[in-house]
């Protein structure tokens, strides 16, 4: 029983194999399985009902993801999903359960649970898409997205779309204004030792070579603009730098001859914004990089 003398649904248990939580006759409430959350590209575990409804989701922190997650999945009469509410589980726990009124209701301490995403699902296109809405709690910003299944094949964020290959896992494809334009074209990009070279002289981190299953079917951070030919390297879904190589003299100076580097790297507030960024040039003489200037 909890304080409010309701039963406690969530047991303390939580092996392999064993139900997660039980009513008062016994009945098998919850159902846990593990599985790989497409959407923040990590290991996650899922609780589900009898019937076989997603109802939780929980994601630890980890490589791609910097603080663990709980997200609860909303669903309608009918078990179709509604929406999603996402919490950082600062406790890097699940919440306990309670029977009010006969509905589960979890106990979401502030201390411990801070709400910072909800999404609401929309309906579905004429291709079968489902349409999300999806607001960040801590940014307040608004963006839109597909998906087939749980793939995210769509993130429209302002006038732009960026679409991504059904097919892979986080492959953008390319970018569209909202009249259908296309801005980018992308590829997956595998960069030079000239852009290793200086993406790490910025400080930025380079994400981990794919193992020899992986390549083709997993983006690795690294995607490069067809047209444009800028490298992007991405973390945990967030842009952690970009570099761009013009090659051929830039000056007339000898000394001064050779491909021309730039690096940005953008600065992230603690709300997750850009809040300014380091745009640095270099210049690439005798095989080495040399600093022409930097602007914050």
């Amino acid at each position: 029983m909890n304080a409010a003398g309701q039963p406690t649904l969530r047991t303390s248990t939580d092996q392999a194999g064993v139900p997660f939580a039980r009513d008062l006759g016994g009945q098998v409430l919850f159902f846990r399985a593990s599985a790989y959350d497409e959407v923040h590209r990590a290991p996650s575990t899922r609780y589900l009902a009898s019937d076989g409804t997603l109802r939780e989701i929980y994601i630890p922190a980890g490589p791609t993801t910097p603080i663990s997650l709980w997200i609860q999945v909303l669903t309608n009469a009918k078990g179709e999903e509604t929406g999603r509410r996402a919490y950082h589980a600062k406790a890097n726990r699940i919440p306990p359960m309670r029977l009010e009124g006969g509905a589960q209701v979890y106990d979401l301490p502030a201390s411990d649970f801070e709400p910072v995403e909800k999404s609401t699902v929309n309906g579905y296109d004429a291709q079968g898409r489902k349409d999300v809405t999806v607001e960040d709690l801590r940014s307040r910003l608004i963006r839109q997205e597909k998906y087939e299944g749980e793939r995210r094949v769509m993130i429209q964020a302002g006038q732009e779309r960026t679409w991504f290959d059904p097919a892979r896992l986080d492959w953008p494809l390319y970018k569209e204004d909202l009249r259908g334009k296309r801005l980018e074209e992308y590829r997956s990009g595998i960069p030079s030792a000239m852009e290793r070279q200086a993406l790490a002289a910025a400080g930025i981190t380079l994400p981990a070579d794919l193992s020899a299953d992986q390549v083709g079917k997993v983006a690795n951070g690294y995607v490069r603009s067809v047209e444009g030919m800028r490298l992007d390297v991405y973390a945990k879904g967030v842009l952690q730098g970009s570099v761009r190589v013009w090659n051929g003299p830039i000056s007339s100076k000898a000394a001064m001859a050779g491909p021309l580097i730039e690096v940005t790297k953008p600065v992230y507030g603690a709300n997750g914004l850009a809040t300014g960024g380091l745009v640095e040039r270099l210049i690439v003489s005798n095989g080495r990089l040399t600093p022409l200037f930097s602007v914050r």
